[in-house]
């Protein structure tokens, strides 16, 4: 009797536990790639692809051809996307993502069959680039979490403008306007006689972060770049700097061999000329030469002439 009835508790331990075996067993599947179910994501067959550009229709059906896979579209229209076409030696998964380069389709593979849809449309935007630092000392932290307005006008900008001093190269900023000819203070409105917001900023130009007071007329010859500050700038500019400040920066040796020339003409006797060299001296020293000549007259004026030149030698050690 004993024996019978361990018997039949052995039965029905064995039966619980195949049960729970049974209940709790999961499928499988292999996992793929980041959105990509198991089917082709995972077929790492090297295959040879020669398919030339063309809508993805074309291209879709030479692929289908090549790797055995059915392609299906979500969206009929995106057939006539254009496609630039794979030529190589690649596994099903890396051939699609290049066909779809360019385009803003992407592909879902599951159970041999790649679907073929529109992304989403996301909210967020990556934005790839380098942060730009003032130059002027006066600034500690990047342009962007710096709380000022501020504008850096590169010396790309206006070479391609022609623009030859710094009231020309301040064109490009809003904000800023240029007293002359109407009489300025003390009866002289030569030079650079500027104005940022409706306040004069003649005291506030600065070169390479230190102050260039006085009416004089700047050239850009050896202008790197122009920093303009808006706004009240008394933290940085002193007391005085109630419409904003104005930073020239000059150019400085670099650790590599450029030349440039550049030669303008015009009317009214215009003739100008600029060079600039820089040489590699070692591999931590640079040297560095800008020079600058110009004659020029004035429209309807045969007695008014302008002649001005200037070098600017510049030597780096320790560079690097």
């Amino acid at each position: 009797m004993k024996k019978k009835k361990r018997l039949c508790r052995l039965l029905v331990v064995g039966s619980a536990v195949a049960a729970s075996s049974a209940a709790g067993a999961v499928p499988v599947a292999a996992a793929g790639p980041a959105g990509q179910e198991a089917g082709a994501a995972e077929d790492q067959r090297p295959l040879t692809f020669a398919i030339p550009a063309g809508p993805l229709n074309t291209v879709l059906a030479e692929y289908e051809r090549v790797t055995g896979l059915k392609v299906a579209l979500a969206n009929p229209g995106v057939g006539q996307l254009q496609s630039p076409g794979v030529k190589g030696t690649l596994t099903p998964a890396l051939a699609m993502e290049a066909l779809l380069t360019g385009t803003s389709v992407r592909a879902t593979f599951a159970r041999g069959t790649a679907t073929l849809a529109v992304r989403g449309v996301s909210e967020f935007v990556d934005v790839a680039g380098q942060v730009q630092r003032a130059q002027s000392p006066k600034y500690s932290e990047p342009i962007r979490d710096t709380p000022q307005t501020i504008v850096v006008i590169p010396q790309q900008v206006y070479q391609q403008q022609g623009a030859t001093s710094l009231r020309d190269v301040l064109r490009n900023t809003p904000g800023i306007t240029m007293s002359i000819g109407e009489g300025g203070t003390g009866g002289t409105s030569s030079g650079d006689n500027v104005l940022i917001r409706g306040f004069s900023a003649r005291n506030d130009i600065y070169i390479d972060g230190a102050r260039d007071p006085g009416l004089v007329s700047r050239d850009a010859f050896n202008t790197e770049l122009v920093e303009v500050a808006k706004g009240p700038s008394s933290v940085t500019g002193g007391r005085g700097t109630t419409g904003g400040s104005i930073n020239m920066v000059t150019k400085t040796a670099e650790l590599e061999n450029t030349a440039t020339v550049r030669l303008t003409g015009g009317n009214a006797d215009y003739a100008r000329s600029t060079f600039d060299v820089n040489r590699k001296l070692t591999s931590t020293a640079a040297f560095r030469l800008n020079g600058m000549w110009q004659n020029t007259g004035y429209p309807g004026r045969d007695v008014a002439k302008d002649k001005s030149w200037g070098f600017a030698p510049s030597l780096a050690l320790g560079l690097g």
